[in-house]
């Protein structure tokens, strides 16, 4: 009778043991998925805020020359999404290109000109393949060269004689714009 109580023991032990193996292999799972699924939730709202700071930069950036900076800000967002499908390149790096160009004094229009021909300059000139990293020093080269500094385009291999830089920097903003895209 005591080894039969012995084995009912140790039968309910081992049954014991194998459900609380199984209750912490599936809690560990849970755990897992759950930390999964915060870091997800953690990276889209990062990803969120940034994109609500680019907009917000480039809304206060257009205030200075467009009435209704947010409807202007919309649609170069909107440029930057489509850019983004064509390009590849990130639609944040581009806003913050189009914010950095409206400090310039640029309208919309013209940054939605400029934008395509901004991304062509980082791409071919970017020396890491990273034209994310690259697209806001590129975007303050062509805006000093947009307000008439033309020792800007020299350090990219533009060769200019002093007669047609004179010219250039007697150019307005829109007329050197017209120059750098080709127009």
């Amino acid at each position: 009778m005591a080894s039969q109580t012995v084995e009912l023991l140790l039968l309910a032990k081992d049954k014991a043991s194998s459900a609380l193996n199984k209750a912490k292999g599936s809690l560990l799972a849970f755990a897992a998925s759950s930390a999964g699924a915060m870091l997800a939730a953690r990276n889209l709202i990062q990803a969120a805020d940034e994109e609500a700071v680019s907009m917000a930069k480039l809304q206060q950036a257009l205030s200075h020359t467009e009435k209704n900076s947010r409807s202007a800000a919309e649609a170069l967002s909107k440029q930057a999404e489509a850019l983004t499908a064509l390009t590849g390149i990130d639609d944040d790096a581009i806003v913050g290109a189009q914010a950095m160009a409206a400090t310039f004094g640029l309208t919309r229009a013209q940054i939605q000109t400029l934008t395509p021909a901004l991304l062509d300059f980082a791409t071919a000139t970017s020396s890491t393949g990273q034209v994310e990293e690259e697209l806001s020093a590129k975007t303050r080269i062509l805006g000093a060269a947009l307000e008439g500094n033309v020792r800007s385009l020299r350090s990219y291999g533009l060769a200019l004689s002093e007669t047609e830089a004179k010219s250039f920097e007697l150019m307005s903003k829109s007329e050197r714009l017209n120059l750098i895209i080709g127009k």
